[in-house]
């Protein structure tokens, strides 16, 4: 749907360029949600190391598919940005 809401309330359907920018920002946000998940499990399992599934279970969640790293790695994620959402997204409080 490529409607644009306040509220609840229906106000107008999007432009072409508003939604080309939405699904860039969904592109740029879906990103950003990989490169904090898999941020957050590497310290998790540079922290407890192989108690990280007691961990997950701890949390009511399976344990994330991992890939073997070498605990001689010091392997950073390459930074990713918050993207800054489009001028017609706003949260109203």
């Amino acid at each position: 749907m490529n409607q644009l809401y306040v509220g609840r309330e229906y106000a107008r359907d999007l432009s072409p360029s508003e939604i080309k920018q939405l699904k860039e920002f969904d592109t740029k946000m879906s990103a950003y949600q990989k490169y904090v998940s898999e941020s957050i499990h590497q310290q998790v399992q540079s922290l407890f190391g192989g108690m990280n599934s007691d961990l997950w279970s701890l949390l009511g969640d399976p344990a994330p598919a991992t890939t073997e790293i070498p605990s001689d790695s010091t392997t950073a994620l390459a930074p990713v940005e918050a993207p800054e959402a489009p001028s017609f997204c706003v949260a109203i409080y």
